[in-house]
């Protein structure tokens, strides 16, 4: 995920404003293992992977930069396009 980021911002400096970089170093200096920025860049949606039992710091960290977080959770099966759900199969 950093690595993307940081590909990104090599690409396009723009991409990564210096409002991202303080909350990507303050989840960093909590424990989050990764993180980048979703879309089209600019800060309106950030992602961070931390380890279950670093979550709550890496979390304080970023609320405490004025971070809103949006809670999200992976699901275990996924919609198709072609009008079936469900986990991955051999087609």
């Amino acid at each position: 995920m950093t690595s993307n980021r940081e590909a990104a911002r090599r690409l396009v400096p723009e991409l990564v404003t210096p409002e991202m970089d303080i909350l990507f170093q303050a989840a960093a200096s909590a424990g989050a293992a990764g993180s980048k920025a979703c879309g089209a860049g600019g800060g309106g949606c950030l992602l961070f992977l931390a380890r279950p039992r670093l979550g709550g710091a890496v979390r304080r960290a970023l609320e405490a930069h004025g971070a809103r977080l949006m809670p999200f959770r992976f699901e275990p099966t996924s919609y198709w396009g072609d009008g079936e759900s469900g986990p991955r199969r051999e087609r």
